[in-house]
């Protein structure tokens, strides 16, 4: 526990700051993935840096290395935001975010537990030809599709899926019980999920195209300047050698877009994959801890 004096703690970060996770600025910046984060993103990490009411603003105040960064970061930030305010958002983007990674888990644990309770049940029993063609009707092309394809897709698929769930298929899903319920209860669960989760991605791609409506050039000249301030800032606290309290304060938000964007780019490699070859979902798409990734999201 770091030790508190005066209103601050030893590291020079405000008294109330939450507890860090274990850090290092090793992880934070990488070129490639700065270059995946919307411009709402690239906004949303920059503003606790320039806004005075955050405690990651006076917590750089106090580090002379990077106070000295301070003119260049308010003015990337301005520039950067302003390519944010060419439109007034329908949706809040951080909360989209967050509500779109806990869909995307809910969804592929759902699909996941279908397809693998069909199998597993059907291995055990008497009429395991009826449980593989019923898990067949579900998913024709088996999982990896399903869970590896972008959100308006999974949205598409969802929707199909209900078109053919017949009063007769809806009955047998539901002569399959569970412990909480029946299996048609998960399945319709599950095409709930992907309903909503194709829904954010539609508002989440109007609000981006809205917002680099401007100039081509002057867009990715503001996004690469941004993301040379970013990485002078990790630099220089790098340098600095920051307690883990201080550098979760200052970082930990990139951390979790930067997870965010990676996971983005890395969902649509692995779709287009694996509708080329039929891979495994082990074999084309990292496996991530989802407690240190934050949320993951796609443009679909």
């Amino acid at each position: 526990m770091l030790r508190v004096d005066g209103g601050r703690r030893s590291d020079g970060t405000p008294k109330g700051t939450p507890e860090p996770k274990p850090l290092t600025h090793n992880n934070h910046g990488k070129t490639m993935a700065l270059k995946n984060l919307s411009n709402e993103e690239m906004a949303a990490v920059s503003s606790a840096w320039v806004d005075p009411a955050h405690p990651a603003y006076e917590a750089m105040r106090n580090l002379n290395r990077l106070l000295a960064l301070s003119p260049k970061i308010t003015a990337r930030h301005a520039a950067i935001n302003a390519l944010t305010s060419m439109h007034t958002p329908s949706v809040d983007a951080d909360t989209t975010a967050s509500r779109t990674a806990e869909l995307d888990q809910l969804h592929d644990t759902l699909a996941t537990a279908v397809y693998d309770y069909l199998g597993t049940t059907a291995q055990l029993a008497d009429n395991c030809d009826e449980l593989f063609a019923l898990r067949e009707e579900l998913m024709p092309q088996g999982l990896s599709p399903v869970v590896l394809a972008t959100y308006r897709e999974q949205a598409g698929f969802a929707a199909a899926l209900r078109r053919r769930l017949d009063p007769t298929l809806r009955a047998r899903l539901m002569a399959l019980p569970l412990p909480n319920g029946t299996l048609l209860e998960k399945v319709d669960a599950w095409m709930a999920t992907a309903v909503e989760l194709g829904r954010l991605a539609e508002a989440r791609a109007r609000s981006e195209a809205q917002s680099e409506r401007g100039d081509g050039a002057h867009v990715m000249r503001t996004r690469n300047d941004w993301i040379r301030m970013v990485n002078a800032v990790i630099a220089v606290a790098r340098m600095s050698e920051l307690e883990p309290a201080l550098d979760y304060l200052l970082f930990g938000q990139l951390t979790t877009v930067e997870a965010t964007a990676d996971l983005r780019a890395a969902r649509r490699i692995a779709a287009v994959q694996v509708r080329r070859s039929h891979s495994r979902v082990s074999e084309v798409i990292p496996k991530v801890d989802p407690k240190s990734a934050g949320d993951k999201t796609q443009t679909g």
